[in-house]
């Protein structure tokens, strides 16, 4: 574990200096590093993003998180990411609330609520994305730049909006499929 650590930060380290960051950016990106929950093979995580609880984010091999995303755990609800899953820039992920059913309560006094995100592997998330609260990117899916993905999505779907809604299938139409 420690040996594949340090292999994971000199190709993080190497990939920060080629760009010509700054070393606080390097020494944040290694701090949030050893606190998460788990980290795979073949990370990379760009530079401006966020894990205001790391210990909660766990993170499969061959993963691609773009430039300031955000990956906000609540720490009794992670965030799984698996194998082989890019995620654009600028997206946010959100496990955590409020609960919002009693009008006479101020919402700061209101008890927090949190679910789980899990995305599956295969899956690239375009740029700006929001996923909110307990909500399951299937496998192979492709959410569109832009999105607010707020319920479970199918495999190898295209979803995209606001709400993120389906677009269409990624598998192949059967032959009784095209004649109609």
């Amino acid at each position: 574990m420690k040996s594949m650590l340090r292999r994971l930060w000199i190709q993080l380290k190497f990939s920060l200096v080629v760009k010509g960051w700054k070393y606080i950016q390097k020494t944040q990106l290694q701090w949030y590093l050893l606190r998460l929950g788990a980290v795979g093979k073949n990370v990379t995580i760009m530079n401006g993003c966020i894990f205001p609880h790391p210990g909660s984010v766990f993170i499969g091999n061959h993963v691609f998180i773009n430039f300031h995303s955000v990956l906000f755990s609540a720490p009794n609800a992670g965030i799984t990411i698996a194998d082989n899953v890019v995620i654009g820039p600028r997206c946010m992920f959100v496990t955590g609330g409020h609960a919002i059913d009693e009008p006479n309560v101020p919402i700061i006094d209101n008890p927090a609520t949190a679910a789980p995100i899990v995305i599956e592997e295969n899956v690239w998330i375009g740029a700006n994305v929001t996923i909110l609260p307990g909500v399951r990117i299937a496998k192979g899916c492709v959410v569109g730049a832009g999105s607010v993905v707020t319920k479970d999505t199918k495999p190898f779907t295209v979803v995209a909006g606001v709400p993120a809604r389906l677009i269409r299938s990624r598998l192949p139409l059967s032959k009784s499929q095209k004649i109609k």
